[in-house]
């Protein structure tokens, strides 16, 4: 039933509901099952406020992140068109009108339980959400070269710019109101919080962690961070004897 929310409280649960889905279905993990809505970026409400439903504010950070990019891109990575260039941009943190969603169910659990630190009282359990993909009209950016034209919500595929969208397996949504919640998805799959720690240790076991998703310095700075407490847990202290030390 489409909308049906559906706590998960074991790896091989949630795997069940994963295996249940077929190719055509996409997934978001969001780190608060109930704060956080499938609103893009821009139009969430600590943004919104600045942002105020001007497309113009959103343009001219686009327009801005392309020049200042530059010098950090190969030749290779620079976007061609409008859609890569706002596709670039979501994948390093800007506000855009893109919602990210993952075609991997195991990366999309990543982000829901990625954050296992402790915040205020009451702890928040995580989700996924699992969306039809095949019910989205897809973006064709030959006819609709303007993300700011677009007229309904489509899913966007984007090129290969950076290795982190690769990693990902990433995608998008694109949203023309972005202020406004998508609240048609066929499932959400609610972790307590009590099982985060867990679910990543499973998820690291299945070559799912920071490394992995981001494949670049930061990501592997991460993963080392958060391997540091759990070296024993997860089986690989006995392989630091046969590290050289470095000089």
């Amino acid at each position: 039933m489409a909308n049906s929310e559906t706590c998960v409280d074991s790896f091989e649960k949630l795997i069940g509901k994963f295996l249940s889905y077929g190719p055509e279905f996409i997934y978001r993990g969001v780190t608060n099952a109930e704060a956080y809505k499938l609103i893009p970026k821009i139009g969430r409400a600590t943004i919104a406020q600045d942002w105020a439903g001007d497309a113009s504010v959103e343009q001219w950070m686009l327009s801005q992140f392309r020049l200042r990019a530059r010098p950090y891109l190969h030749d290779s990575l620079v976007p061609t068109n409008k859609w890569d260039l706002v596709a670039l941009a979501q994948h390093h943190g800007l506000p855009t009108r893109l919602l990210d969603w993952t075609q991997n169910p195991l990366a999309a659990t990543f982000f829901a339980v990625r954050n296992v630190s402790q915040p205020a009282f009451p702890l928040p359990a995580c989700a996924v959400y699992v969306v039809d993909s095949g019910a989205l009209p897809v973006v064709d950016t030959v006819e609709q070269d303007d993300p700011f034209e677009l007229k309904q919500i489509s899913r966007f595929v984007p090129e290969h710019l950076s290795p982190r969208i690769v990693a990902q397996q990433a995608l998008f949504t694109c949203h023309p109101q972005p202020a406004v919640p998508y609240d048609t998805f066929e499932e959400k799959l609610v972790i307590a919080w009590k099982d985060r720690a867990g679910f990543r240790k499973t998820l690291h076991k299945l070559g799912i962690h920071e490394a992995s998703l981001f494949p670049d310095l930061d990501g592997v700075a991460r993963h080392l961070q958060w391997l540091l407490p759990n070296l024993y847990e997860v089986g690989i202290q006995s392989l630091i004897d046969t590290l050289p030390t470095t000089s």
